[in-house]
């Protein structure tokens, strides 16, 4: 799975959770006696329950959110490498993590990092 797919998946599941937090509190006898769908609940309302998710996912990875957003999310740092056929190539040179012990929580390597010359466009078409 992609670090892009990995992240939908964990969102995906998280509003999964909120939503069924929010349908089995004090929302649901509201929400069925105004005969509204879960479908037709406003964001900001699910908000609330979105800030107290917590659950394993299938890697066995705590996802929970602090105040200021995803609190249990590590980030690997991409450098995207332009190959001679226009194509791109990701190449990992760091990661944040915000969990890891203090002063270790950002980490790169800069030899590893590829810098972009300046290209032409005319000479490869």
């Amino acid at each position: 799975m992609t670090g892009e797919s990995y992240n939908i998946y964990n969102a995906v599941y998280a509003v999964a959770h909120a939503l069924h937090a929010m349908h089995g509190s004090g929302m649901r006898p509201a929400m069925m006696r105004l005969g509204k769908r879960i479908s037709n609940v406003q964001s900001w309302k699910i908000l609330p329950y979105l800030r107290k998710v917590q659950f394993n996912n299938s890697a066995g990875e705590e996802i929970s959110f602090s105040e200021n957003g995803l609190g249990s999310a590590r980030y690997d740092l991409i450098n995207w490498v332009l190959c001679p056929n226009r194509s791109f190539v990701p190449v990992k040179v760091g990661e944040i993590d915000p969990g890891s012990p203090s002063r270790k929580d950002f980490t790169i390597a800069s030899n590893a990092i590829t810098w972009a010359s300046k290209v032409s466009w005319k000479e490869t078409v």
